[in-house]
């Protein structure tokens, strides 16, 4: 690792240490000034957009972002928060951008910021040492069992991995290992007709970084999308919720759009981060390099021929 990115991720390490201290005290307080001090470090039209929206959903004293932050310090361990906050916000978002950007100005062209590792995922995967090496960090693993993406995270502990995993993956021995990688989230599978609460119940027990993945199609989005689903995950102690929905469904597509820019405009209501993941992951692929894409790679393979975006691996 480069001293300049190792200082950064000092910096940023202090600064959360700092937020885990002081939000249990003062969370309106202490939030405001994360999106402040993010603020500040943006570059740019559109991560400055970002942290405009941000400031705007905390403007209301019952924002539900408010109690989701103080939940996330009360339910999860801090180690998790602490390299999740670091690998997101110094490698991910600030040293990796801007690796990026030389690598794009030197190719002539766009890289991704984040990867969706589709299919089993080994530790001695080629990708994510040649990801790093381009200044992408953050990766989304499908397809992997729970062994393997605990091996491949505990590997690259300066990478934020989302692993989704089926409930029934989730074991006694499943949440011990994840105590050995606090950098990776795991995003529960679940449909409609999914009982995870005893996975729920044992990530919880074990203080891991969790919420729910779901995949929503015109078969399951009227049941995905109603409140009464949404409190249940919510009572599962989810902190997030992350919606995949198939391409060529463009009505689908801005039904699901509407439910979650709806859910975070709420000035109060419930504390569950709603995700439209092709959205959001273009959107923030937009602010770090207008026109760059996040791919679905191939993670038994080297990276570097999977990096030209086509139709059937743009995410």
């Amino acid at each position: 690792m480069e001293f300049q990115h190792r200082m950064l991720r000092a910096v940023v390490a202090g600064i959360v240490d700092k937020a885990l201290r002081d939000l249990p005290r003062d969370p309106k307080r202490s939030l405001r000034n994360l999106v402040d001090l993010g603020d500040s470090c943006a570059k740019g039209p559109q991560q400055k957009l970002f942290f405009a929206r941000a400031h705007a959903a905390l403007q209301s004293p019952a924002s539900p972002y408010y109690q989701l932050a103080a939940d996330a310090v009360n339910w999860v361990d801090p180690r998790a928060l602490r390299a999740m906050g670091v690998n997101l916000g110094a490698s991910g978002l600030t040293w990796g951008v801007g690796r990026l950007r030389q690598e794009e100005a030197a190719r002539g062209g766009h890289l991704p910021w984040m990867l969706l590792l589709d299919g089993p995922a080994r530790a001695d995967s080629p990708v994510p040492r040649e990801a790093n090496a381009l200044g992408c960090y953050t990766f989304v693993l499908r397809g992997a069992d729970a062994r393997e993406a605990c091996a491949l995270a505990a590997r690259w502990p300066e990478s934020a991995f989302f692993a989704e995993l089926p409930a029934a993956q989730i074991t006694p021995e499943t949440a011990a290992l994840l105590e050995k990688a606090p950098n990776l989230a795991v995003s529960v599978d679940v449909t409609p007709e999914t009982d995870a609460s005893e996975a729920f119940g044992l990530l919880h027990a074990a203080r891991r970084f969790y919420g729910f993945a779901a995949a929503c199609t015109s078969r399951t989005a009227d049941a995905l999308l109603d409140g009464a689903f949404l409190d249940r995950m919510r009572a599962g102690h989810c902190l997030y919720g992350c919606f995949r929905c198939p391409t060529g469904e463009p009505a689908l597509e801005d039904r699901l759009c509407r439910t979650v820019n709806g859910d975070r405009g709420r000035r109060k209501g419930r504390p569950l981060l709603l995700i439209d993941f092709r959205r959001d992951v273009q959107s923030v692929a937009e602010a770090v390099s207008p026109g760059s894409r996040a791919l679905r790679v191939n993670p038994a393979l080297p990276l570097g021929p999977q990096l030209s975006p086509r139709s059937e691996n743009v995410i």
